[in-house]
């Protein structure tokens, strides 16, 4: 479907940060059904460039029940010493159409909606960023990260 790329893009015009969609069903395999975060070990494809770079040390995400579902991709970098983790973090819209970027995005995408979109929507989660919060540099991996459990 034409709409889903050109949605995509919209976000992505809109939050001016990368926008990858993952099928929810892929999403929620790998997340804890209660919200807690947990370490990512078998990321769907097409986030997993996100955790596939060199010096990535760990990946940890929550959803589903988590009212602020996201991914926290920690990075070692030596080169910014005393702060040699950096931290990524990217939100994961699990109900995109009530978000408040929706009915931009759609706009900006000159795109109704319909039920096929819908559809998809439903059957998709849409995953944004990178976001540098204020924990970007930091020292050690946060506690929340460092003590993620294995699903």
């Amino acid at each position: 479907m034409k709409e889903n790329s050109r949605l995509q893009y919209a976000l992505e015009h809109v939050t001016d940060k990368s926008v990858f969609i993952v099928d929810r069903i892929e999403w929620e395999r790998i997340v804890d059904e209660r919200g807690e975060p947990i370490i990512l070990v078998n990321v769907p494809a097409p986030i997993s460039g996100l955790v596939s770079m060199a010096a990535h040390v760990m990946t940890a995400g929550s959803g589903i029940y988590n009212p602020s579902p996201g991914i926290d991709v920690v990075r070692y970098d030596p080169g910014d010493e005393p702060y040699i983790y950096n931290i990524d973090h990217y939100t994961v819209l699990e109900h995109f159409d009530s978000a408040s970027l929706y009915q931009e995005s759609l706009k900006v995408a000159r795109i109704e909606e319909s039920e096929e979109l819908n559809e998809f929507i439903q059957s998709h989660v849409f995953v944004v960023g990178p976001y540098r919060k204020d924990n970007h540099w930091v020292e050690e991996i946060p506690k929340h990260i460092r003590e993620a459990k294995q699903k």
